[in-house]
């Protein structure tokens, strides 16, 4: 037997034979939350995906403000987008 393969194994029967069960999306009794992040892959890629919603969320909030500056009031908006979804308000 290989060595991955017996460690394959070996992991398999730890995990059948675990006192830390849970059901899936639970975190498992006594694992810190915060654990994933000690993988230096999985914080970079989590931190690489974090900065762009960030990005997303301010220009987001960003055009938000720009249409109410420029409209005036949340109400001069509205006939505006009645007209755009085929409806008379």
């Amino acid at each position: 037997m290989t060595r991955a393969r017996s460690r394959f194994v070996a992991l398999k029967r730890r995990s059948r034979h675990s006192e830390h069960t849970s059901t899936p999306g639970t975190p498992a009794a006594g694992v810190p939350a915060w654990s994933p992040f000690r993988h230096r892959l999985f914080a970079a890629m989590w931190g690489a995906q974090f900065v762009p919603d960030i990005g997303g969320w301010m220009q987001t909030a960003a055009a938000q403000w720009l249409m109410l500056t420029l409209a005036g009031t949340i109400g001069d908006l509205r006939p505006g987008m009645s007209t755009c979804a085929g409806t008379n308000a």
